[in-house]
């Protein structure tokens, strides 16, 4: 269910311990320079995937927060979050 790097250590755990509802990602680029937070739309965690309900919350620091409305497996660091509304790219970030 996780990897520790520094520490060369991975956490084994049951498949349901792989899903969750909230992904934090940095390296944030929004492309729409009007869009305005909590952004309700859609997002894919996953090039493959189809798009999910996803509320996003722009964080102090910069990154964000995407809140999905079903529960999402295994939310990889170093992946891309890409939000949508629609057929229209919103922006993103890199998984974190």
């Amino acid at each position: 269910v996780s990897k520790n790097i520094k520490n060369n250590t991975v956490t084994l755990g049951k498949h349901e311990e792989l899903f969750c509802t909230i992904v934090f990602a940095k390296n944030v680029n929004i492309i729409s320079k009007n869009q305005s937070f909590p952004i309700v739309g859609e997002a894919m965690i996953r090039y493959n995937q189809a798009p999910q309900e996803v509320t996003v919350y722009l964080l102090e620091n910069g990154d964000i927060k995407a809140q999905f409305k079903n529960p999402q497996r295994a939310p990889s660091p170093g992946q891309s979050l890409v939000i949508y509304s629609g057929d229209k790219v919103i922006g993103g970030g890199i998984i974190c």
